[in-house]
């Protein structure tokens, strides 16, 4: 299964053993939209090819 997080901002430590959590035996990407230089139509395209997306905010 492909698993997508999205963060918008800095996750905290236990959010980060959260991800890890639901993640694992999964496929994982994370992007993190507080850094600069986001693709958002590249965001999109990764959204809808993810069996299960995650937003953390």
């Amino acid at each position: 299964m492909k698993v997508l997080h999205i963060f918008r901002s800095s996750p905290a430590h236990e959010t980060l053993r959260l991800v890890d959590a639901v993640s694992k035996g999964n496929s994982c990407l994370k992007i993190h939209l507080f850094d600069a230089g986001i693709e958002y139509d590249e965001l999109i395209k990764m959204v809808f090819a993810a069996d299960r997306v995650i937003s953390w905010w």
